[in-house]
Parts: C-alpha cells; sequence; structure tokens
C-alpha cells in the first residue's frame, strides 16, 4: 500500500515479508537436504550371471535410480588366483581391496530401469564361487531390493554347471 505521500507503508512491507518468509525457508532447505543424500533406492536387483564371461548385473528399478557411492563387493572362493573386472556403462570404478576381491563404486547414478553389466575375466575352466553384495550410501533405502547374488560353477565329468541368483 503506498501512502499519499508517495511512500510504501509499513503494513505493506510487513505483509511482503510474512509471505516471502516461508519461500526463503524453504529454498534455504532445499541445498541442505540435496546435500546430505538419502532417500529410496527402490527395488533393484542384484543378480549373478552364468553367461560368458562370468559376471553379475545390477537392475535399477523402473521409479528409482541406484544412487552414486553404491558399492558392490565381489569376492572369488574355491579357486586359487586373482581375477579381473569391468562395467559397463563405465559409471564408476573397480578397486582392488584384496587378491581374491574387486570392489565397484559407483560414480554417478545408474538410472532408474537400466541394466549395470559387471563382468569378470573368468571362464568356467575349474570350480569357483562369486558372491556379491551391495551397500547403499548413507541415508539410502532400497525397500524390496535384492542386494545380495551369487555364481557357482561345478565341473562334472563331462560337464560345467553354473547356477547363480
Amino acid at each position: 500500500m503506498t501512502e499519499p505521500n508517495g511512500r510504501i507503508s509499513r503494513r505493506s512491507i510487513l505483509q511482503g515479508a510474512a509471505w516471502t518468509m516461508p519461500v526463503i525457508a524453504a529454498a534455504v532447505a532445499a541445498p541442505a537436504v540435496a546435500a546430505t543424500g538419502g532417500g529410496e533406492a527402490g527395488a533393484f536387483i542384484l543378480l549373478g550371471d552364468c553367461r560368458l564371461p562370468l559376471g553379475f548385473l545390477l537392475q535399477a528399478s523402473q521409479a528409482h535410480p541406484v544412487p552414486a557411492g553404491t558399492t558392490i563387493d565381489i569376492t572369488l572362493s574355491r579357486r586359487s588366483g586373482s581375477f579381473n573386472l569391468e562395467i559397463s556403462p563405465a559409471i564408476g570404478w573397480v578397486e582392488r581391496p584384496g587378491i581374491q576381491s574387486c570392489r565397484v563404486v559407483l560414480a554417478s547414478e545408474l538410472p532408474a530401469g537400466q541394466l549395470l553389466q559387471m563382468k569378470t575375466d573368468l571362464w568356467s575352466a575349474s570350480e569357483l564361487r562369486l558372491d556379491a553384495s551391495c551397500t547403499l550410501p548413507s541415508g539410502y533405502t532400497a525397500v524390496g531390493a535384492q542386494m545380495q547374488a551369487y555364481v557357482d560353477v561345478w565341473l562334472g565329468e563331462n560337464s560345467v554347471t553354473c547356477r547363480s541368483s
């Protein structure tokens, strides 16, 4: 409201301030929530993959991405030696915490509905077992997600058997 002398009244200033305070509060809170991360990662699925070369698949749910910072730890047992791992698409990197283990770290999110392939250089030339487990960043939940998987290979007299979850 403008007074006859062209000045803005104190009442107009107070009314404007009352309307802008919630907007300012929301604008200040939004970056804080984004910085802390957290939220729902959806019912993604971690699966063992018996197709050669052996490995794992991570399928994001149709509604939610798998967040950046998610790790997938993969260990090899029932066989000596090490193994290499490649991921596709290249949305992260692979660490080597031990001779018979690899850790995939997602540097960016796996978009909703998308698939991440993690393939070893292992072919089923000997009996072996690969186990994988997924860990989400702090503050995230994944209701209904399958966060563990395996690939199990046995050699028979004339056959190779592979089971996976």
